[in-house]
This record gives structure tokens, sequence and C-alpha cells, in this order.
């Protein structure tokens, strides 16, 4: 009897260990972004960002660095390509903003291979006005944190967690 419930448990185990690994298999084989927020500036040939909060605005514009700019780095880390095809700013209004001609960076939709990783950047300026006119007409106070979010091929929409605080 001990060594049929033995036998019993091991394989109880072993299927609940092979059930686990599927799982994570499935999970890990399409493709993966991360997003990350970038906040920075350019003089229109170079773009210097970080991650938001980290740049000194003044410092970069003493530098030559006078437009702000807005964007993200997005990592492919799946196993399997994907394509990028959307790029856009949400407000924490739920407004969104998609500057699709003054996108920096390479057209969309572009491919990202596993491992690859892109930045595309924009001009915080183009979005100010439309802050300001939301913010009138509905009330809302000034300023408006800024997130990324990123269309895929597959049909998912990402956001990129951190947030750029805007003044319109």
């Amino acid at each position: 009897m001990i060594p049929a419930l033995a036998v019993a448990i091991a394989g109880v185990a072993l299927g609940a260990a092979s059930l686990g690994w599927q799982a994570a298999t499935f999970l890990l084989t399409g493709s993966r972004l991360r997003i990350d927020v970038r906040h920075g500036a350019t003089d229109g040939r170079n773009i210097v960002s970080g991650p938001p909060g980290s740049q000194s605005l003044a410092l970069l514009s003493a530098q030559g660095l006078t437009h702000e700019v807005m964007g993200a780095e997005i990592f492919n880390r799946g196993r399997i390509g994907v394509s990028v095809t959307g790029f856009r700013a949400v407000s924490s209004r739920g407004t969104r903003f998609a500057p699709i001609a003054s996108l920096l960076g390479p057209h969309l939709p572009h491919r990202l291979e596993p491992g690859d990783s892109e930045s595309w950047f924009f001009p915080i300026d183009l979005v100010r006005p439309d802050l300001a006119r939301i913010a009138a007409a509905f009330g809302h106070p000034n300023p408006d944190d800024l997130a990324i979010e990123v269309d895929s091929g597959d049909g998912k929409c990402r956001r990129g967690k951190r947030k750029v605080r805007v003044r319109a």
C-alpha cells in the first residue's frame, strides 16, 4: 500500500510540475515589450534623455539642447519578433496624443526582433496647447502627467510605468 501511495504522490507532483512548465513556456514564448519612458531635450541633431526627473532641463538648455522631448525606449524581451505599430502620449485624464508627423525615430510600423530595442521621441511643445485647452474646458488643474502607450502587431497595447509631469 505504501509503495502505491508514493508512486501516486510522485505522479501528482510531476503532473503539477509539467503543468507549471507548460504555463510558463506559453507566457514567455510571445512578444514581451518593455517600455522605458524617457524625458530630455534636443537641438535637432542630438537627443539627451533619461528617466523622468533625471535630467535638468536648465542645464541641457545651457548646452544648446533647447527643445524639450518625451519618448520611450522599447525593448523586445520575448522569444519572437514583434512590430511596433503605434506610439502616443496619454494624459492622466485619458486624453491621447499621437504626434505622428513629428515623431523622432524609425518609421512605424517598425519590427523589433528578439533582444532588439529602439527609441521614439516627440517634442512636448506639440502637446502643451492641447493640454491647456483640455484643462480650461474641463476645469482640470495644471500640470498634467503624461505616459507613453505603444501598440504592437500582436494586437496588444502596452503603457510605460513612469510619467512625465508637463505644465501647459
